[in-house]
């Protein structure tokens, strides 16, 4: 039976207000956009709003491809598939664009060096402790309830390759961040250090954070990224993650 769009948003609105949406989602508003359909929404703790637009085909589900007959399934297919993408990371892979009251997510942004693999660190860090890395900074940032990320880099590998790189992200004062840490294992590509920094960068953004700080040191790893000098031993990126360069 043939139904409109505004009967599909309707429909599509109490779905991604639900709690089975991923976790981090809060909806904001779904409206037309041109001949398609947006979703605007808050991450986490991100002070922005996201936009995703959604091609408006009333007769195939978004997830499946099969064909549909009514608004309902074209609301529960949309809800499907943006529940798949966030839970699997689509707000930090995306690429990013500024519209006027919103910042769209569409398509994947970088690619990164898939030799290795970046991870959160969970608990006290012991497994990296154990490996042999410094993990007293993370765990005193820790301990003052000041730790925003930490972060490990591995390799790629299916039983669990060998850790060669942690980065640990700390709040300042001001309400920005830092790269308190950044290390590498001997002979492991820039590259992991330019992946580590750009999740360290869309992990602040989540916690609320406008900036994330680096020192010298760090930042000639970084060089190209979109770092702006702040000072002679600093520099900085906003954590719209608008102008990354990797």
């Amino acid at each position: 039976m043939p139904y409109s769009q505004e009967e599909a948003l309707a429909a599509l609105r109490p779905l991604l207000r639900g709690r089975h949406v991923a976790d981090g989602f809060r909806l904001v508003e779904v409206r037309p956009q041109g001949p398609d359909v947006l979703v605007l929404f808050h991450w986490r703790g991100n002070r922005h709003v996201f936009g995703v637009v959604i091609p408006w085909t009333p007769h195939v589900g978004r997830s499946t491809g099969e064909p549909i007959g009514s608004a309902e399934e074209w609301a529960t297919e949309v809800s499907w598939w943006l529940t798949e993408e966030l839970d699997t990371g689509y707000v930090g892979r995306a690429q990013r664009r500024r519209a006027p009251d919103y910042i769209e997510l569409r398509g994947p942004s970088y690619e990164p060096d898939h030799r290795y693999y970046v991870s959160r660190v969970y608990g006290d860090g012991g497994w990296l402790a154990h490996c042999g890395w410094d993990v007293s900074i993370a765990r005193t940032l820790g301990e003052r309830g000041l730790l925003t990320a930490w972060l490990q880099a591995h390799v790629n590998s299916a039983s669990g390759g060998s850790v060669v790189g942690q980065a640990v992200v700390g709040r300042l004062a001001n309400g920005d961040v830092e790269l308190a840490v950044l290390d590498l294992a001997r002979n492991v590509p820039d590259s992991v250090a330019r992946d580590l920094a750009t999740v360290c960068v869309y992990e602040a953004g989540n916690h609320g954070a406008e900036r994330l700080k680096v020192d010298t040191t760090q930042s000639r790893l970084l060089t190209g990224m979109g770092f702006h000098p702040a000072d002679q031993d600093s520099a900085w990126i906003d954590t719209t993650a608008l102008n990354i360069r990797t």
